[in-house]
């Protein structure tokens, strides 16, 4: 079903491997560590992600259809305060080809932590200037500008290859644990506690929690105190459907990946709802939805050097297409004439 995907080998071409030859990492705040470590990924690696699209529900449109200008930014300044998808006006692939109207605009890639955004609030030219790779990529955060930033997951690393456990051994219709810190959750724990087939825990629970989300046909991403979680990368991780359950929330890798073949998207005035639409999906859906969950784990995952396909490579795709979205002029730049 799924035909494999495609790197571009020869990157040697100047109109894509300009776009990031001049880049660098300004590490700011918490992300010290994370930045060195991209870093040092982007000076090992001279190939940025380009797939194919390998069917016609799993990812989203091929690079290759593309039409690339030659790099009209001559100076690229990646920004990167720590790591951190899609609404309606982000750049879509089709359009990420089309190289920036204004060659002297030097452009930011970079990632925030939520404790960078007091800094980047008063540095109104790198706010708008640098491409943010953020987990709390939530139209609410008063730092994410929808149509610029990107999204990452939060993804723990993780030692050997993950087990490949399809739908006969889950037996639980879903689950979720976690502390109840936000209405979001509380609601969700007050409708389903006493349910039978959805497991909600208040609290961390007493079996493992990886063995839950093995026996688990979908597992819940249900918006905390922030939105950014770590659940996302668990469930994709251990073959579990993912439920997300937030308003207003941009999915990792939104521009990339079909969300909706291998995920349940749920808006928060569904809950009391949220049974009847699970058990509306038929097997053959949800066998199809698990497949492409196991399919799409490779592009959650890290490595120490970059494998075909993993996160960084999806991170690097993603700054890619929005290489062209900055439009805002720094100070002392003059509109040529």
């Amino acid at each position: 079903m799924f035909r494999p995907s495609i790197i571009l080998d020869d990157f040697s071409c100047s109109r894509v491997q300009n776009s990031f030859g001049r880049s660098f990492l300004i590490p700011i705040s918490l992300a010290l560590v994370t930045s060195l470590f991209i870093l040092s990924y982007i000076s090992a690696t001279s190939k940025l992600f380009v797939h194919f699209q390998p069917t016609h529900f799993l990812l989203k449109q091929s690079l290759e259809s593309l039409e690339i200008s030659p790099p009209t930014l001559q100076t690229i300044h990646p920004s990167v305060h720590s790591p951190h998808g899609s609404a309606s006006n982000v750049l879509k692939s089709n359009e990420a080809g089309k190289g920036s109207e204004r060659p002297q605009n030097p452009l930011s890639l970079g990632t925030q932590w939520p404790v960078g955004s007091k800094p980047m609030e008063k540095a109104k030219e790198v706010k708008f200037n640098a491409i943010q790779v953020m987990c709390s990529s939530s139209y609410y955060l008063s730092g994410y500008v929808a149509h610029k930033d990107a999204s990452l997951p939060q993804i723990w690393p993780r030692q050997g290859d993950p087990p490949n456990l399809y739908s006969s051994r889950r037996n639980k219709l879903a689950f979720f644990a976690g502390s109840m810190n936000s209405p979001v959750r509380q609601k969700v724990l007050e409708v389903w506690k006493n349910d039978s087939d959805i497991s909600v825990h208040p609290s961390h629970i007493n079996t493992e929690y990886s063995a839950e989300l093995l026996r688990s046909k979908f597992c819940l991403q249900v918006k905390g105190f922030e939105v950014n979680t770590a659940r996302i990368g668990d469930a994709i991780y251990y073959g579990c459907v993912p439920v997300v359950i937030a308003n207003h929330y941009v999915l990792p890798f939104a521009d990339i990946l079909n969300w909706k073949s291998f995920s349940i998207i749920v808006t928060t005035l569904d809950i009391p709802l949220l049974k009847k639409i699970l058990l509306e999906i038929s097997l053959d859906q949800y066998l199809t939805m698990q497949r492409n969950v196991l399919e799409v784990r490779k592009h959650f995952q890290w490595h120490v050097s970059p494998i075909d396909y993993d996160a960084f490579y999806m991170v690097m795709y993603e700054l890619w297409l929005r290489r062209g979205s900055v439009r805002v002029p720094l100070s002392g730049w003059v509109e040529p004439s």
